[in-house]
């Protein structure tokens, strides 16, 4: 028995197959971001760099605790004195457990207009 009726293309192995191949991009620039820097400080600034192009953002800062403070890993869009003196404003916030997203008319006092903190 035949019918006129055309079934639906399947895509799921062409969207898994799609999935697998951005996912395995996303890994090569990881490794490539990774084997380019020479220092730590230099990895945090291709990683802040990479998060600015990711989430379309101006400014974006890496920080790591090192013995309950905050320090600087790496910065983009803003000189690392700037993220050393934000260090101490209080919305930067180590110890928080999910990402939180505040907003305001100058954050900061570099003109931020939102600010994303994630652990």
């Amino acid at each position: 028995m035949s019918s006129s009726l055309r079934s639906a293309p399947r895509t799921e192995p062409y969207d898994d197959l799609r999935r697998r191949f951005v996912e395995a991009a996303r890994r090569a620039q990881i490794v490539t971001i990774v084997n380019r820097a020479r220092t730590e400080r230099e990895l945090g600034d291709h990683v802040s760099a990479e998060l600015c192009e990711t989430f379309e953002a101006e400014i974006a800062f890496v920080l790591a605790d090192d013995d309950g403070r905050p320090g600087l890993v790496g910065a983009y869009g803003l000189p690392s004195e700037d993220v050393e003196r934000l260090l101490g404003h209080g919305l930067l916030d180590a110890s928080i457990a999910s990402p939180q997203r505040v907003e305001g008319v100058d954050l900061l006092g570099v003109g931020a207009r939102a600010l994303v903190c994630a652990p």
